[in-house]
């Protein structure tokens, strides 16, 4: 087996690793999961539960990104959400 070969099998091995972890290490219950009985109710009962999601208390700020049709420059911009 050559050298490039052995350092490809290395990378695709390290790679499946992480995703693989990733993947275990979301599926903790720390992390959530779906929204059924005692919980839902709970969260349908807060103030910021709107429409079937969370809405933020005070309005914050978000980098958005647009792009001019006359060019292909990208440029970015602070806006607050409301």
């Amino acid at each position: 087996m050559g050298r490039w070969t052995k350092v490809l099998l290395l990378l695709l091995f390290l790679a499946t690793s992480l995703v693989m972890a990733v993947v275990l290490v979301l599926q903790l219950p720390v992390f959530g999961g779906a929204m059924e009985g005692e919980r839902l109710a709970r969260m349908q009962r807060s103030p910021q539960y709107v429409d079937g999601r969370f809405e933020n208390a005070c309005a914050t700020m978000q980098v958005a990104s647009s792009v001019n049709p006359d060019s292909r420059s990208r440029s970015s911009r602070w806006s607050p959400l409301a």
